[in-house]
């Protein structure tokens, strides 16, 4: 992943969520973009709320066993419930730290940021980890 260069106001963090409990196979879900927490099937109950402006730069991804069969999961970052260019597909071969280091997302205070997880095929419930790096605005 290449290094953005940072004006002198912007602070980055890294923002990292893995599921508590196997993802279901056969349905999309959705996760908080930190913390260790189930996905649920309701969006509302997953977006995490963002206090500054900022961007984000640089995602990877992992499941804990490799989907079988030509199945896949697709994370794909929410902002604002709607999907952004920042996708991640897991699939057989290409399961453990697939990264999408090309996109760059902004977002603004009061944005609405979560994953959107959805399986192609049926693949087998698996546990997600799925990181940010997220450049934010100096808020103090």
């Amino acid at each position: 992943m290449s290094e953005m260069i940072l004006s002198h106001n912007e602070v980055k963090q890294l923002m990292c969520w893995c599921s508590s409990s196997s993802v279901l196979n056969g349905e999309t879900t959705y996760a908080p973009i930190t913390g260790t927490i189930s996905s649920d099937a309701t969006l509302n109950r997953r977006k995490s709320l963002i206090p500054t402006n900022g961007f984000v730069y640089g995602a990877i991804a992992r499941v804990d066993s490799e989907p079988l069969g030509g199945d896949t999961w697709v994370l794909t970052l929410l902002k604002n419930g709607s999907p952004t260019a920042i996708t991640i597909t897991l699939t057989t071969g290409s399961y453990i730290d697939i990264e999408d280091s090309a996109n760059k997302v902004e977002f603004a205070k009061g944005d609405e940021l979560a994953w959107r997880i959805v399986p192609t095929g049926t693949p087998a419930g698996l546990y997600i980890q799925a990181s940010l790096i997220i450049y934010i605005e100096e808020a103090f």
